[in-house]
């Protein structure tokens, strides 16, 4: 400014460069944020849910592992209201000893389900409790 009097150097090729960056590392960061990785660790002694590559400590879900008494997978109908159908989801959860539930992951392939399911009992050392629900995706005729 001292030398032009104005304040054209700005928009010479360097305030471009500042606004393409900024928005790439806003791109990047909500990119990152929206990941999600589910780690059950016996090393630390915990399930955790947070990107992998930030500490364990600022994982933003964590519980020990010793507090996990069984697996839990349950079922549920989704009713599309404008289609008049419904389909079978089924959510896994773990069921800590407090008798809190807590959320792991919902998925509408039952069989899937249940192996992962397995796989993680056989990990933890916990039985698995499945509530029976309908396997199958049927249409409805609702009523009028």
């Amino acid at each position: 400014y001292g030398i032009t009097k104005n304040f054209n150097f700005l928009f010479s090729g360097t305030i471009y460069y500042f606004l393409f960056a900024y928005i790439c590392f806003t791109l990047i960061g909500s990119l990152f944020g929206n990941l999600k990785h589910y780690t059950f660790s016996k090393s630390v002694n915990a399930y955790y849910v947070g990107f992998p590559l930030l500490p364990k400590q600022l994982a933003y879900r964590k519980y020990a592992l010793d507090d996990i008494m069984a697996i839990q997978v349950l079922g549920e109908q989704l009713i599309d209201e404008e289609s008049k159908t419904k389909r079978n989801s089924f959510e896994l959860n773990l069921v800590l000893k407090n008798l809190k539930r807590v959320h792991v992951i919902d998925h509408n392939n039952l069989q899937g389900m249940l192996d992962d399911s397995e796989i993680l009992c056989a990990y933890l050392n916990v039985p698995l409790w499945h509530a029976k629900s309908s396997e199958d995706s049927t249409s409805i005729n609702w009523k009028d």
